[in-house]
C-alpha cells in the first residue's frame, strides 16, 4: 500500500509495534506508538476519539485529551501521509487503501490452507511488544473477539482438518506461544487442538497434558468447549506411565 509521495506504508504489531514508509523504519515516540497499535487492533474499524483517550492515559487523562488525540494524528500524517489516518466521527481509522497492516494480512490468509505458512510467517514474536498493557486492554476487549482470537482458534481446526498432523503440531506450538499472553479461550482452543494432534502422532501423555491444561482454563468460564475436551480425553488410551 502507499501513501500520497507513492511510498509502501506498512504497520507491523505481530511482534514490535513498527512503522516503516518505503524502505525507511520510522521512529515513533511512545504516545505515536500507541496510537498506532490502537489502531491496528482492527485494522479499518473506526475507533472512537474517547477509547483512543483511555488507551492512551487510562485514568489519568489530560483535560486536553481530545486536542492531544487529534495532534497526534497530525503528526502521524506528516510523516505517514496525509490520507493513511482518515477521520471518521465518532474518531479514527487506517486507511487500508494506502496502508497495510500484518495483523489484517493474517487475519485475511489464516482461513486459506495454502496461505497458512504465509500466515504464521508475520509472527515475529508477542503481539504488541512494547506498548504497556493497559493501553491496549479496552481497545482489545472490543474488537479481538471477531478479529485474532476468532482466528487464533480456527487455525488448528484447520491444519488437523488437511490431516497433516505433524505440520499441525509445529504451527500450532507457535500458535500458543502466540496466544498465552492473550484470553483463556483462545489460548485454550490451540492448547485443545495441539492435543488432538500430538495424540494423532501417539503423543498421548502429552496429548493429555495439553487437554487438562485446555479443560483448566475452559471450566472457570463454563465454555460448552468444556464438555468437548472431556469426552475428547476419555478416549485417550490409559498413561503409558500407569501402565509399566
Amino acid at each position: 500500500m502507499f501513501d500520497s509521495h507513492g511510498q509502501l506504508v506498512s504497520i507491523r504489531v505481530l511482534g514490535p509495534v513498527e512503522v516503516t514508509v518505503g524502505a525507511d523504519q520510522i521512529r515513533l515516540s511512545r504516545l505515536q506508538r500507541h496510537l498506532i497499535a490502537a489502531m491496528a487492533v482492527e485494522p479499518g474499524r473506526v475507533v472512537p476519539v474517547d477509547v483512543l483517550c483511555e488507551a492512551l492515559w487510562g485514568e489519568d487523562q489530560p483535560r486536553d485529551g481530545r486536542n492531544r488525540v487529534q495532534a497526534l494524528v497530525s503528526s502521524l500524517r506528516r510523516v505517514l501521509g496525509e490520507d493513511t489516518i482518515l477521520t471518521r466521527p465518532p474518531g479514527y481509522h487506517l486507511n487500508l487503501e494506502l496502508v497495510t497492516c500484518d495483523s489484517g494480512l493474517f487475519e485475511r490468509d489464516l482461513p486459506h490452507l495454502g496461505r497458512l505458512e504465509r500466515a504464521l510467517g508475520l509472527w515475529r514474536g508477542t503481539a504488541f511488544s512494547g506498548v504497556r498493557e493497559k493501553a491496549l486492554r479496552l481497545v482489545e476487549s472490543l474488537y479481538y473477539p471477531l478479529g485474532m482470537k476468532f482466528a487464533l482458534s480456527t487455525l488448528g481446526e484447520i491444519m488437523l482438518q488437511a490431516g497433516d498432523y505433524f505440520d499441525a503440531r509445529e504451527s500450532l506450538r507457535a500458535a500458543a506461544e502466540v496466544a498465552r499472553p492473550m484470553s483463556g479461550v483462545a489460548l485454550a482452543g490451540v492448547l485443545y487442538r495441539l492435543g488432538q494432534a500430538e495424540a494423532a502422532l501417539g503423543n498421548h501423555d502429552t496429548a493429555r497434558s495439553l487437554g487438562r491444561e485446555a479443560l483448566d482454563l475452559y471450566a472457570p468460564m463454563n465454555r460448552p468447549e468444556t464438555g468437548d475436551v472431556r469426552a475428547w480425553l476419555d478416549t485417550l488410551p490409559a498413561s503409558s506411565s500407569k501402565s509399566q
